[in-house]
């Protein structure tokens, strides 16, 4: 064998991966794909980058296994980053997206040379997706500025109960019957929610306040109870009281003292 391929095949036996993949680099283009085959089953894909220039269609072959990797691991933003990293841009805006980092994903389309209605294409799918994360004012941002759809965004904002920016949108392009047609019914909407929400609360409270005055009443009359009933004269009757008195007083502090925090809120 050649001595290089020699070595590697020795490591590989040793189960010494690293080393293995070192000897292989260097045997030549030709056994490329054995290398690849190796750095997948025992997932060496750092080690193997570092035997590469990031120049080369090797190191771009190697990342774009690593990408695929780290996505099926879930790592979407780890895997956009190593696509990036070897100019795989179209991967890279895939995983940026699942990764909801939707500023990085519009630079990979710019990479890509997306035309603008391509691009207006791509924000509307993603602010879509932010809506339905709860994220309205980044949402909002996306259709403003990439689809110059103003109406759209200032509609997510109200979805989001973010008046404020709305109403910069509607003074900024001077559309003022929006405050009519939109922004009032929205918060007067937002208004009778929060309202009834206040009084399913209210009513909730009244409940178990009166049901913890019972409470009190039936612990108090227990008490009172205890105290009436009167024990027999017998002198270990009168050990077992004064033990379990103590008892009980300790116990009592101990749970003070562990609910106390639960009690002052």
């Amino acid at each position: 064998m050649e001595t290089n391929y020699q070595r590697y095949t020795i490591d590989r036996h040793l189960k010494r991966y690293t080393k293995a993949l070192g000897h292989l680099s260097k045997c030549g283009p030709e056994h490329f794909s054995e290398f690849l085959n190796l750095v997948k089953d025992q997932n060496q894909y750092c080690e193997a980058l570092k035997l590469y220039p990031s120049s080369t269609q090797e190191y771009k072959d190697i990342s774009d296994a690593y990408g695929e990797y780290l996505i099926q691991k879930q790592l979407y933003e780890q895997a956009a980053l190593i696509f990036a990293r070897a100019d795989i841009f179209a991967k890279a805006l895939d995983a940026f997206q699942n990764s909801g980092s939707w500023q990085q994903a519009l630079c990979m389309a710019s990479r890509l040379g997306y035309t603008k209605d391509k691009l207006s294409d791509l924000a509307r799918s993603m602010a879509g997706k932010l809506v339905e994360q709860r994220k309205h004012a980044e949402a909002a941002i996306l259709l403003e500025q990439y689809t110059q759809d103003y109406e759209e965004a200032v509609l997510v904002l109200l979805e989001g109960a973010l008046w404020e920016e709305a109403l910069r949108l509607i003074h900024k392009y001077g559309r003022l019957d929006i405050l009519e047609t939109n922004f009032k019914p929205a918060i007067l909407e937002a208004q009778k929610s929060q309202l009834i929400f206040l009084d399913s609360q209210k009513t909730a409270f009244l409940r178990h306040k009166s049901r913890l005055q019972v409470v009190r009443e039936l612990k108090e009359k227990a008490c009172e109870s205890l105290q009436d009933y009167e024990m027999p004269n017998c002198p270990e009757l009168d050990l077992f009281s004064e033990t379990g008195s103590v008892v009980t007083a300790s116990d009592m502090n101990s749970k003070y003292s562990h609910s106390n925090s639960r009690i002052s809120a």
